[in-house]
């Protein structure tokens, strides 16, 4: 009843700080961003474009708990400045975020840096749920670092979104929650309304779904039911919290968080994307396709490919079918050795497992964001990749990424049988010194080719179709088909080009209908015989729909 009482509180000024709590604090974009939004993107080709991630762990969302302020959860720190927050989390080793901070993960090869933010730090009580105008400017400096290097900027709600949902799960309270954090992201949104659609927003963290504390600081589970309650309204909330502010907020890339960011609860039927009043404009976020494989010391074997690979299948077949992109807002950085499987290892370093793991995430289409914190796989005093194996990974596959010559990781095989003697043995892990390894595969007569990394699928003008795609190494042309079902059985148009693009009117294709389009690559070849063969890439991996005008 004490939660239910303080939110009437809130809620008679709420409306009026809405627009008044930040006022003062200058929004202007950062010197870099444009406030430019690209209609002509699909919540796809930001996926895509945003490449790999990297996390700006421990910084703005670090915090020290104080459950008797029962509005901000967080104690006052020494000195009570937006930096003092920033570094709380890092000890004696403190570094401040700067622009050569984020330049160099821009140079590293990362094109988005997620940035976890706990709101409730600098906050009064006094039952309003204000952010404080100096916290909120200090983030927006660290957003206008990656604007000015070019990268995409992630912001969500960080661990003060468990603190939220405990006091208000306590009282059963969802109304009262939702209204809370309705505030938080109106003020949030509000504030960055001008910025380009190189700003994304994060509902939550990873609490979507618990439960309060008991007596004993233990979690209390929801039920099931009630759990996926909470974790689809606060959803809503998040979403049309953010396009009520309007501006560039109308058509921002948003990124709905999933039940734990458990990848499995996640998948199930009872999970509901938020509604939108816009098309094609939201993402979801889960965390580690391989949690179970780590903890359970399954890092390298085939059962950690197995089961990666099963975990990404629920992932497409629950919203890659639907065109809704996957964020994987947190991927494991280094796989600690003591992780590894040291019976059947068939990836047996840190560098190959990383480099697999981001290969694989990359083949679905998805987003992968590693999870980093201060001079862990990054330093930020150096503005580099700290371990020249972990480097070279980044900035191949980044590389590949962007020319369009990025390939699937090839299934490894075991290496030979040693005796028990050397099997027990550890071997220092080599460092190389040029770049990313490769899987050997085995020698064929038949090429193989490497398949489209960026399509762009669009209906420009009346009855027609425009597709675009990124140049593929050693391609000769190009097959495009459409069909108006998903598995292409009966197909409406096929046609092979030496170009990159294709407009496509046909009798068949009717304004106003929904279209199916892929692309494979190909290349030509002598066989044995010196006939002339060819052979095709694999069909760009992600469903691309499109409604034609």
């Amino acid at each position: 009843m004490k939660a239910k009482k303080a939110v009437a509180g809130i809620l008679a000024v709420c409306t009026m700080l809405g627009s008044l709590s930040l006022q003062g604090i200058s929004t202007l974009t950062g010197m870099a961003d444009d406030g430019v939004m690209r209609d002509d993107m699909t919540a796809q080709d930001y996926a895509d474009d945003m490449g790999l991630g990297i996390n700006l762990g421990n910084t703005m969302e670090g915090y020290w708990l104080d459950s008797s302020r029962v509005d901000s959860g967080a104690s006052t720190q020494p000195g009570n400045k937006p930096q003092d927050y920033e570094t709380c989390w890092m000890g004696d080793n403190k570094v401040v975020t700067t622009q050569e901070v984020i330049n160099g993960m821009k140079d590293a090869g990362f094109n988005t840096v997620r940035i976890p933010v706990y709101w409730g730090n600098m906050m009064k009580e006094d039952g309003t749920f204000t952010i404080n105008p100096d916290f909120i400017g200090r983030v927006k400096e660290i957003v206008d670092y990656c604007r000015n290097a070019g990268v995409y900027a992630v912001i969500n709600i960080h661990h003060y979104d468990e603190f939220v949902i405990r006091r208000f799960t306590a009282n059963d309270d969802l109304e009262g929650c939702s209204k809370v954090f309705d505030h938080l992201w109106t003020q949030i949104a509000e504030y960055f309304k001008d910025y380009s659609d190189y700003l994304i927003f994060e509902g939550f963290n990873e609490y979507l779904g618990g439960g309060p504390l008991d007596a004993n600081g233990k979690v209390v589970d929801l039920s099931k039911e009630k759990a996926y309650l909470w974790t689809n309204t606060l959803n809503q909330t998040f979403v049309d919290a953010v396009r009520a502010t309007g501006g560039n907020n109308e058509k921002r890339i948003l990124i709905a968080s999933g039940y734990f960011t458990n990848i499995d609860n996640t998948t199930k039927p009872d999970f509901k994307m938020p509604t939108d009043k816009v098309e094609d404009r939201l993402m979801v976020s889960v965390h580690y396709v391989d949690n179970g494989s780590y903890w359970s010391g399954q890092i390298g074997s085939k059962n950690w490919i197995e089961y990666s690979k099963s975990q990404l299948e629920l992932l497409k077949n629950a919203f890659t079918e639907k065109n809704i992109p996957v964020f994987i807002g947190e991927t494991t950085s280094i796989y600690d050795y003591d992780r590894f499987d040291k019976r059947n290892p068939i990836v047996q370093s840190t560098y190959e497992a990383l480099d697999y793991m981001l290969r694989l995430i990359k083949s679905y289409g998805f987003v992968p964001v590693l999870w980093d914190v201060n001079d862990n796989f990054y330093s930020r005093t150096q503005y580099r990749v700290k371990l020249i194996y972990n480097k070279n990974v980044i900035d191949k596959l980044s590389k590949e990424l962007k020319d369009g010559t990025f390939t699937a990781p090839e299934t490894p095989t075991a290496p030979s049988t040693t005796s028990s003697s050397e099997s027990s043995q550890t071997t220092p892990e080599p460092e190389p010194t040029t770049s990313a390894p490769t899987v050997a595969v085995p020698q064929t007569n038949v090429p193989t080719q490497a398949k489209l990394t960026h399509l762009k699928v669009r209906s420009k003008k009346k009855g027609k179709i425009n597709v675009v795609w990124g140049k593929v190494s050693g391609a000769k042309g190009y097959e495009v088909q459409v069909s108006k079902l998903k598995n292409f059985k009966k197909l409406i148009l096929k046609k092979t080009t030496s170009k990159l693009k294709l407009v496509i009117k046909n009798s068949k294709i009717k304004s106003k209908k929904v279209y199916c389009v892929r692309v494979r690559a190909y290349r030509n070849y002598k066989d044995a015989n010196g006939e002339i063969k060819r052979v095709n890439s694999k069909w760009n991996y992600v469903l691309r729909k499109v409604k034609v005008k």
